[in-house]
């Protein structure tokens, strides 16, 4: 954490229930069936939220041209900030703007050049990320503004930057972990970091204290 911080802050027998009850094990059993044959083979999925949405880690499955999610727009966030990456937007939808990126960067590594993202581009990718010291913060901020307008709480996700506009979408990469955020404050203020997380972003990236993480910048 972030401490040269200066802001504030008896059961009866019924057939017809077994019948129901195994009629819903079915349904659930083929549910499950359908929602693994979904999912790329060898990938590792998680449950987010609650709320049965599906995400992979980046390098997981394999990404090509008209594929979406969350891993998609870590491949955006990582290729946008590219000198050829330009044209790329930071979202959820693998468009042809990043397959042409992704090309590029192939052909710059000598990796087969044909804009699909497979474990060995995916980890070039990674490893083309600049590595910096960052820190978080947030108890005795929250309830504040920050310097971009936003208000902190326990649940916002973002990063403080120097000089960074609000907004500017950045991607960290720590120990296998992969988050999406914009510049929402100013900071940190201490000296030999040039990041600090908030809480919330900390806990996603499994981040607990001080220490050297992977950023791209969307250009």
């Amino acid at each position: 954490m972030n401490e040269g911080r200066t802001r504030p802050r008896g059961t009866i027998h019924n057939p017809r229930r077994r019948l129901t009850s195994g009629v819903s094990l079915v349904l659930l059993v083929l549910g499950l069936a359908a929602v693994s044959a979904q999912a790329a083979p060898g990938a590792v999925s998680r449950e987010s939220g609650g709320l049965g949405v599906t995400s992979w880690t980046f390098g997981s499955r394999v990404l090509h041209e008209g594929m979406e999610g969350a891993d998609v727009r870590v491949l955006n966030g990582i290729v946008s900030s590219k000198p050829y990456g330009g044209e790329v937007g930071v979202g959820k939808v693998f468009e042809s703007p990043t397959a042409t990126a992704v090309k590029e960067f192939q052909r710059r590594k000598a990796i087969g050049a044909n804009g699909v993202v497979n474990e060995e581009t995916a980890a070039a990718l990674t490893r083309s990320m600049p590595l910096a010291g960052a820190t978080w913060y947030g108890p005795g901020f929250y309830g504040n503004e920050t310097a971009c307008g936003r208000l902190l709480r326990t649940g916002t996700i973002g990063v403080a930057h120097r000089t960074l506009p609000c907004g500017t979408k950045v991607t960290f990469s720590y120990h296998g972990r992969y988050l999406v955020v914009p510049v929402i404050d100013r900071g940190p203020f201490a000296k030999g970091y040039d990041w600090d997380l908030t809480g919330a972003a900390a806990r996603k990236l499994g981040f607990t204290t001080s220490d050297r993480v992977r950023y791209a910048v969307a250009g």
